[in-house]
């Protein structure tokens, strides 16, 4: 009714028995069966936005009919499906995920902080917890996977991982710069929509 693509619209055409299995919940339990799951939505994706509380990525996934959960330690700044707590809780519990999208704490991860790392006592310890943290968010059991940082040590301590894609705000319509690393798993690389002149790629 207002105006956006309603989820039955991306729904499989149920006949009686993939009905009957949506009825008596099936299809809810065993999501994935070929079996039990026909009744889902076609290409709906359950999705996890790791370290986010403002809702926005959650809220846009959302609208394209997907079923999103946002967690972060701190609360939501808009009302949605919001997990407040540690992630990786939340990816030891019994969930299926289609696909995971973090945005962790760059703090002790970033070149630009890096060189505190020498100065300040008890920051290195920080970088190592940082990179724990990242590598079992990069090794759940989960077939799409995007984490997102900056320019940092991710790169060059972690080699278990694969290259990271670099994109720019300018190359998506945004006039301005901040090299941005994305590490991806089952995932394409992302298309620039919008290159802003005069900006370098």
């Amino acid at each position: 009714p207002d105006g956006s693509l309603q989820l039955p619209c991306k729904r499989s055409f149920p006949n009686p028995l993939s009905a009957f299995f949506k009825l008596i919940g099936l299809s809810k339990i065993f999501p994935k069966s070929k079996y039990f799951g026909k009744y889902k939505s076609r290409g709906r994706m359950k999705i996890l936005i790791a370290c986010e509380y403002s809702g926005i990525m959650r809220d846009a996934f959302t609208a394209k009919g997907h079923d999103v959960t946002s967690c972060d330690l701190l609360p939501t700044e808009r009302p949605g499906k919001h997990h407040r707590g540690d992630v990786l809780e939340l990816l030891s519990c019994i969930v299926s995920w289609d696909m995971m999208i973090a945005h962790p704490e760059c703090t002790y991860l970033c070149s630009s902080g890096l060189h505190w790392n020498q100065r300040i006592v008890g920051r290195a310890e920080k970088t190592e917890e940082a990179l724990k943290f990242i590598t079992a968010l990069w090794k759940a059991k989960i077939p799409k996977i995007c984490i997102e940082n900056p320019v940092g040590c991710i790169n060059t301590r972690l080699n278990f991982m694969p290259k990271p894609q670099y994109i720019q705000p300018y190359q998506f319509g945004e006039d301005a710069s901040k090299k941005t690393g994305l590490w991806l798993k089952g995932l394409k690389p992302l298309k620039p929509t919008k290159l802003i002149e005069g900006r370098k790629i």
